[in-house]
């Protein structure tokens, strides 16, 4: 692992359930090994690339995200204050950038968007606390502790539910249990995004739903 911290050699395609490693230089866009960062203007580059994919969020949020140093993270925000527009919540203060303030005016979809995320998805793994995503009523039916995070189901951004599924024989049944009831747009989402998953496993499915 040595000569991965070095920058000489990453990770490359897996082999089967083995993973492979390629030199940096073969795999890499040559353009991206040139350039060379101080260590604050590396943090500040961080938090852009942290918030495009993440933001709204926090100093806090990224520095549980990255495991660096809550510190080094506040200063890195306030190197790049000129760039973030703070936004208020029900619950606390998040930044977001300015490049992505027109996400602000999307007008919501005429449909409900709906979601089966895996256990582990990312898209819960970027924060310290989950409350824009997740009433915090319900937060530990994601996660009750141990690192342990089930899969969810998500509509239009709000985790409003849990998932599982099992395997019998050729077919997969996908269970959901609701945190309060469902109306007919969500389950005729949650029939397509089962339908999805059986498509890719190339299986037949049948949903459950748990009664509230």
């Amino acid at each position: 692992m040595w000569k991965v911290i070095e920058g000489l050699i990453c990770f490359g395609p897996e082999s089967g359930n083995e993973p492979t490693y390629v030199l940096l230089k073969d795999w890499v866009d040559q353009k991206h090994l040139g350039s060379s960062l101080s260590e604050n203007e590396a943090y500040a580059e961080l938090t852009r690339r942290y918030l495009s994919a993440y933001g709204p969020a926090t100093p806090g949020d990224q520095a549980a995200w990255s495991g660096l140093p809550l510190s080094k993270t506040h200063a890195a925000w306030q190197r790049i204050e000129d760039e973030l527009l703070e936004v208020e919540t029900a619950s606390s203060t998040v930044w977001m950038l300015k490049t992505q303030v027109s996400r602000l005016d999307e007008l919501p979809p005429l449909t409900p968007i709906v979601r089966l995320l895996p256990r582990f998805d990312i898209y819960l793994l970027g924060y310290q606390k989950r409350d824009l995503a997740v009433s915090p009523q319900y937060a530990k039916r994601i996660n009750a502790g141990g690192g342990i995070v089930h899969p969810t189901v998500l509509v239009d951004g709000r985790i409003v539910g849990t998932w599982k599924s099992k395997r019998e024989k050729k077919h997969i049944v996908v269970m959901v249990e609701p945190f309060e009831q469902f109306a007919r747009d969500i389950v005729e989402g949650l029939e397509a995004e089962s339908e999805d998953i059986a498509r890719f496993l190339d299986v037949n499915v049948r949903m459950e739903m748990s009664i509230l």
